[in-house]
């Protein structure tokens, strides 16, 4: 049942990653797309005494998880509901299972057109690798981390445009 929000997976480890995500990317939600968080629409409001335009609709629905079968499990369901993700933002490195290579392999095996967001700590990282097994340049993006609040909300943001 698709309700054109965007629907983003949220797959990494660490809860306490996955926690700031949700700090992160729920309170994004409540700005829309149109909308300004930086709050230009209240200076212009006060400054021409215009109605600002808003509304409450969220920009994206969000799910997480912590290893890569069960981000592999959460894309097939999306897709058996008919609500499929337009972003998956995936850990690389998630001990004891699954590591981000082989979860994005396999997801992009069930979905060949959803965002993959790679998301790693590690200087490691072949950018060459991510694109082969993410499906190229317009479907992935890479962020290291730490990722600043601003960098996350503004990847979330266009990619949810793109959906």
């Amino acid at each position: 049942m698709n309700t054109n929000i965007p629907r983003f997976l949220v797959v990494d480890d660490d809860l306490g990653v996955i926690a700031a995500y949700r700090m992160v990317l729920e309170d994004a939600a409540d700005v829309l797309p149109g909308s300004d968080p930086y709050g230009l629409d209240a200076a212009e409001q006060e400054l021409f005494n215009q109605l600002a335009v808003g509304t409450t609709a969220p920009l994206w629905k969000i799910d997480y998880v912590d290893q890569g079968n069960d981000a592999i499990e959460a894309v097939k369901r999306s897709h058996a509901d008919g609500d499929p993700y337009s972003v998956i933002f995936l850990d690389l490195q998630m001990p004891p299972g699954l590591d981000g290579y082989d979860t994005a392999e396999r997801i992009r095996a069930i979905d060949p057109n959803v965002q993959l967001v790679f998301v790693s700590a590690h200087s490691d990282v072949m950018e060459d690798v991510l694109l082969e097994i993410g499906g190229g340049e317009g479907l992935v993006t890479i962020l290291p981390k730490p990722v600043r609040p601003q960098d996350l909300r503004y990847v979330a943001t266009v990619l949810s445009r793109a959906a």
